[in-house]
């Protein structure tokens, strides 16, 4: 199987031999077995993405997470109600808040009140507080923590926002606070200065200085 997709596969197929596990590779000009081949994969794909969007929507009906992952500051729960830390356990049916929630309530509450985020995570990594995936934690790690609508009790997936069963871990208030203040504290970055194809050939005829392009009020101006 060298593609799911039908569009890629139809644009191989004539510019290379192609070969399958139980008839070899494929001679002459007759592409009628490997389109075949070629078209049941691409059924195959089109039937497993269905399962898995209808197994997503049935998670997110009912108030989970789509894919189960884990979360800081939340244990996962299966259907026996027996805690989920590793694959053939079951499906993660519930989220319940643990020990990490009061560090998650914290970070929420101090990014908020005007602490920075370097501060923040040299705290983390020096009480020996891992992340979800047991690793030292870093700036990135820690804002897509704090950045996740799922601690204020919502669930985001394909850019649509759903209602979640789990208990949130702030209010709509502190959530809408922290995004406030997330968006003021963001740094505003200039825009990069384009590159100009002639930028250090031409030269001006006055002073023989080379012409260079420049930033100037966020327009490209060529001095």
């Amino acid at each position: 199987r060298f593609a799911r997709n039908i569009e890629d596969g139809v644009h191989i197929i004539g510019s290379m031999p192609v070969g399958t596990y139980q008839e070899g590779i494929h001679q002459g000009d007759d592409h009628f077995m490997p389109m075949i081949h070629l078209l049941l994969a691409h059924k195959y794909s089109q039937d497993l993405s269905m399962r898995w969007r209808d197994a997503h929507r049935w998670r997110l009906e009912r108030g989970l997470a789509p894919n189960g992952v884990k979360v800081f500051g939340y244990d996962r729960l299966n259907s026996a109600g027996q805690i989920v830390t590793a694959r053939g356990q079951g499906a993660a049916m519930k989220y319940v808040p643990n020990g990490d929630a009061d560090i998650v309530r914290s970070l929420y509450e101090r990014y908020t009140n005007g602490v920075g985020s370097i501060p923040l995570v040299e705290e983390l990594n020096t009480t020996g507080i891992p992340t979800i995936r047991g690793e030292q934690w870093r700036t990135a790690q820690l804002f897509r923590l704090l950045d996740n609508p799922f601690y204020s009790g919502r669930i985001v997936w394909a850019e649509a926002e759903w209602p979640g069963t789990h208990v949130p871990l702030l209010t709509d208030a502190q959530w809408l606070a922290y995004k406030a203040v997330r968006e003021a504290r963001r740094v505003k970055r200039r825009p990069p200065n384009p590159k100009w194809i002639l930028a250090g050939l031409v030269r001006c005829p006055r002073c023989d200085g080379s012409m260079v392009s420049t930033m100037i009020r966020d327009r490209a101006v060529l001095t």
